[in-house]
């Protein structure tokens, strides 16, 4: 962790402790995989992004809805499958900022094409949801079926870049599909075998 706070562009680690005394170092982990660079290179660089990072105990929660042993367990499935943490980990990046001057509702296009929705009361972002679709197609049964995630701090650094707690980790529907095909033991590794599995995710999501 002292190694990648060394890294220009990315001061804004230093502060990830501030935010309601949570710790993030299995998603510092995560992020430093091989494979996941690209967004490695933006949380060092100097481009505008929100960023909401689920927090070490959200990670915990969610190794355990998935009937695995702990959060090392599953950094170890997914150090092995590591398309599944990238997958995970863009659909909670948004370019450029989000706008809290408004309560409600507002929905953003995520660095990996999915739609995240900033709830804002009192002038402050408390939770979000994720999706495979956005909200113009209200009518759809994944959109109805996405999760949520509660925000509980914000941090913001550079020029434009702000990161918020998550103290949750929410899959769109199609990733809740994935995350269980893979989970069980598949390998996603490949883009072909990533290919298979969006298919068979696919395929269940069109039965409903």
């Amino acid at each position: 962790l002292s190694t990648m706070l060394q890294i220009p562009g990315g001061a804004w680690k230093t502060e990830l402790e501030n935010l309601g005394n949570q710790t993030f170092d299995d998603t510092l982990e995560l992020i430093d995989f091989e494979g996941l660079e690209s967004i490695k290179n933006l949380i060092d660089g100097t481009e505008d992004f929100t960023m909401f990072m689920p927090n070490d105990e959200a990670l915990g929660e969610l190794a355990g809805q998935y009937g695995l042993d702990g959060v090392e367990v599953l950094k170890t499935r997914m150090r092995s499958n590591t398309g599944l943490a990238k997958q995970m980990l863009e659909t909670y990046i948004i370019m450029g900022d989000v706008d809290d001057s408004d309560d409600g509702q507002k929905e953003y296009p995520t660095k990996n094409g999915k739609y995240l929705t900033v709830t804002v009361n009192n002038g402050a972002v408390t939770g979000i949801s994720v999706s495979d679709d956005s909200t113009e197609n209200s009518g759809s049964k994944r959109k109805l079926l996405s999760s949520t995630g509660g925000v509980d701090g914000k941090a913001s650094f550079l020029n434009g870049q702000t990161m918020f707690n998550l103290n949750g980790a929410p899959l769109t529907q199609s990733q809740q599909g994935l995350f269980k095909f893979v989970l069980n033991g598949a390998s996603v590794t490949s883009p072909y075998m990533l290919l298979l599995a969006s298919l068979a995710v696919l395929a269940t999501l069109f039965s409903l």
